[in-house]
């Protein structure tokens, strides 16, 4: 409908400087003519003149001419009106035709801009398709670098664990050989197992078994032999004794397998009160063997969650039982209760009860710096790789904002073709000519061809009359000589130039009348069509509104997408340097923690003997108190007999 406007608008502008043109070209030749007639007067004047002069001589003759013009005059108004109106109905039948080539213009022009569209939509559909084959090829890379990244994390976490338990061994070992009395016989003893001077004996009992963390507290404290050394039979006991002797390492209490058989039956799973499991029921044994010195040394006592719920199991029903809760308070068939200070943990299992020779604590050293140099190159490799994805997820990113603004430009593409097809369809429904307009061409055509058989016609008539005409001057010539026949074709000229001036006024003005029509029918349709344009530019106004709005927010988004990058790229880094020191304090914390075992068992240890050696003392200082008292009363028995002063005194 633009197009449209802008080329009516274009030719009613011409249409009005055209008719300006052909109103100053018709007072032109107006002028022109009204001069030539008066020259043409003047010389027909004259030439009457030199006619009055030859009277006598030519009357018959202009009597003739007078007679053949009042003849040819009607012929020639006649002819004169047929060629105004052939001039008249060509005009107007130029501006039909004028105004279908314009509206074929503007079609074409229509076209053409629809043409540039497609092809510049169709270089954006090949940009867009590209763009979302990059954008698939690396979300397909992302997604096949994520498993790689993720296999990679738990392998590291794999090596770590196991260097950290490693070195967490090797402390223990460590700290085994260099720990106090209880350690270094149970290190001689097992040195003795593996060398195979004492095929007997199994190992400490805490170490022959293992139980869920959340009941280490309650076995470390109820089960007291868990220090104890296991044998199969009395000559691995007493060939453990003799070596202890030997060596000066003290005593050690031993658990005989061999003697501990008639326990087995009492073994078997038992009912116990509702809130509370057989501790021995917990207990987890390699060799099946061993369960029977875990039996001897915890026999049915019960694991309750926490000290009320303890007491009433222990002491609410018909069997009194012993009872540990999870914290480490244990309470006794009898009512008394033990524990209750700081809860002891790890009793159960570890190498640091049985020691490790100095080829095993090689052996581990070695293990750990494997392990250590595994753990290296794959966190190298994980770093790369994360590296790499989160590139990948750069990029993908960055195609993905890519494809998602041609998405929007395609999307306004379209909206933008249907203006364009409504334009050229516009062009092309202003190009075709009315059913009015269609008939008007066909009758003017018609009128045409009639009018000129018609003007063919007159010509011949003015022809024959002219002719006529010509022969009788041409004889008054003869009678007036040269001078006559001068003055004769200067009137002749004359004449001709008045007719053809007046010839072209008329054409003038009937162009001028046909240009007016013209123009009132072409600003009457230029109206039209410029309040379809002004509502077609309306939209065109709206939807590039609707565009730009589009495109804000899309730069919006991904300035905002951009910055959340940047801020999660300082976010990862901050992520791997935490990481990369809670690794480090991660082995502190285990070698502190080994540490702590350590000293809580030496410290549980102490306690213990110090308990005992205070009971001893207890119990030795009662018996002296005994014997002192039977002393005294023997000697009073002995100063009241008979004769015991002269016993004492011999």
């Amino acid at each position: 409908a633009a197009a449209t406007v802008d080329v009516e608008s274009a030719g009613s502008g011409e249409g009005r400087a055209e008719a300006l043109a052909r109103r100053a070209n018709a007072l032109a030749r107006e002028a022109e003519a009204e001069a030539a007639a008066a020259t043409r007067q003047a010389a027909e004047a004259e030439l009457e003149k030199m006619y009055d002069a030859l009277r006598g001589q030519t009357e018959p003759l202009r009597r003739k001419i007078e007679t053949a013009q009042r003849e040819r005059e009607p012929l020639a108004q006649a002819l004169a009106g047929v060629l105004s109106e052939q001039q008249l109905a060509e005009s107007e039948h130029q501006i039909l035709a004028d105004k279908a080539a314009k509206g074929a213009a503007a079609v074409e022009s229509a076209a053409a801009s629809l043409a540039s569209h497609d092809e510049t939509v169709a270089r954006s559909r090949a940009e867009f398709d590209g763009h979302a084959a990059t954008s698939a090829e690396l979300q397909a890379k992302l997604a096949a670098s994520r498993p790689r990244a993720e296999a990679l994390e738990a392998e590291a976490a794999r090596l770590g664990e196991e260097q950290r338990a490693a070195a967490a061994k090797l402390e223990e070992g460590v700290a085994a050989r260099s720990g106090g009395s209880m350690n270094e016989r149970l290190r001689a003893l097992m040195e003795a197992k593996r060398n195979g001077s004492i095929p007997g004996l199994v190992g400490r009992l805490g170490s022959l078994g293992s139980i869920a963390p959340e009941y280490d507290c309650a076995i470390s404290t109820a089960c007291g032999p868990l220090d104890w050394i296991v044998v199969r039979d009395t000559a691995a006991a007493q060939q453990s004794v003799e070596l202890l002797r030997e060596r000066g390492l003290g005593v050690a209490t031993f658990v005989v397998l061999d003697k501990q058989a008639h326990l087995e039956k009492r073994m078997a799973p038992i009912e116990t009160p509702k809130g509370s499991r057989r501790l021995f029921d917990l207990v987890e044994c390699t060799d099946p063997a061993h369960r029977v010195a875990f039996y001897f040394a915890l026999h049915d006592t019960l694991v309750c969650g926490d000290k009320k719920l303890a007491s009433d199991v222990a002491m609410g029903g018909a069997k009194r039982w012993r009872v540990v809760t999870t914290d480490g308070v244990v309470i006794n068939p009898s009512g008394t209760m033990e524990g209750g200070g700081k809860p002891l943990r790890g009793r159960m299992g570890g190498a640091q009860s049985e020691g490790l020779s100095e080829a095993e604590l090689a052996k581990l050293r070695k293990q750990i710096d494997a392990l250590g140099s595994k753990l290296d190159a794959v966190k190298a490799e994980r770093a790369a790789a994360q590296s790499e994805a989160r590139e990948l997820q750069k990029e993908a990113k960055r195609a993905q904002t890519v494809h998602n603004k041609q998405a929007m430009q395609l999307e306004a593409a379209a909206a933008q073709r249907a203006a364009l097809e409504k334009r050229l369809d516009s062009a092309r429904a202003a190009s075709q000519p009315s059913e009015a307009e269609v008939a008007r061409l066909a009758e003017l055509a018609k009128e045409i061809k009639a009018l000129g058989k018609r003007v063919g016609e007159g010509e011949k008539k003015v022809g024959a009359a002219d002719a006529t005409l010509a022969s009788l001057q041409e004889q008054v010539l003869a009678v007036g000589g040269i001078k006559l026949r001068a003055q004769k074709s200067k009137v002749e000229t004359l004449g001709e130039q008045v007719s053809g001036l007046q010839q072209a006024v008329t054409k003038a003005e009937v162009g001028l009348e046909s240009k007016t029509a013209a123009q009132a029918k072409l600003e009457a349709s230029l109206s039209k069509q410029q309040a379809t344009a002004e509502g077609l530019e309306r939209q065109v106004r709206e939807l590039e509104e609707g565009l730009k709005k589009l495109e804000d927010d899309a730069f919006e988004v991904h300035e905002r997408f951009k910055a959340c990058e940047q801020e999660k790229a300082l976010k990862e880094e901050a992520l791997r340097a935490l990481e990369a020191e809670y690794e480090a304090f991660k082995g502190v914390v285990a070698k502190v923690r080994v540490l702590e075992v350590d000293i809580s068992t030496q410290i549980d240890d102490y306690k213990r003997a110090i308990k005992e050696h205070t009971q001893k003392v207890q119990h030795w200082a009662q018996k002296l108190l005994a014997l002192r008292e039977t002393a005294a009363q023997n000697a009073e028995l002995l100063s009241s007999m008979p004769g015991a002063a002269a016993a004492e005194a011999a």
